[in-house]
């Protein structure tokens, strides 16, 4: 008897061809809830972002490297007999930190001429000899 009745009881809940309309209805009411609540939490996120920006803080990880270090890394490049992932030892770095914060870093290691790196600025001039 006990049988009969969950199955009577889910038939009642399946969904037939005369409340198919009212199912699709009730299943889109809660997928634009769903979407609304999602676009609320998003919002409320930014803007806790763009507060803590205003304040001068940055979100992620703290780096690792200062201005002293990537002046020491750079003194230490035009040496040819040092290789990135010494200098980034000897720094107390990575090596992927060492190529994200010297943007010319490949061009450096892979030119074969004499490298002149200045100091005030970010450019390279390469002169072969």
């Amino acid at each position: 008897m006990l049988d009969q009745d969950l199955l009577h009881q889910r038939q009642q809940r399946r969904p037939s061809p005369g409340n198919r309309g009212l199912a699709d209805a009730e299943q889109l009411g809660r997928r634009l809830l769903a979407e609304f609540i999602r676009e609320l939490i998003v919002a409320g996120t930014n803007e806790a972002l763009a507060a803590v920006r205003v304040r001068g803080l940055n979100g992620g990880r703290p780096s690792t490297i200062t201005p002293e270090l990537i002046r020491a890394a750079r003194d230490m490049l035009p040496n040819p007999d040092t290789s990135i992932e010494s200098i980034a030892k000897l720094l107390g770095v990575s090596a992927g930190t060492l190529y994200n914060h010297i943007p010319y870093l490949r061009e450096l290691r892979t030119s074969r001429g004499f490298v002149h790196v200045q100091r005030q600025h970010l450019s390279v001039r390469f002169s072969s000899g």
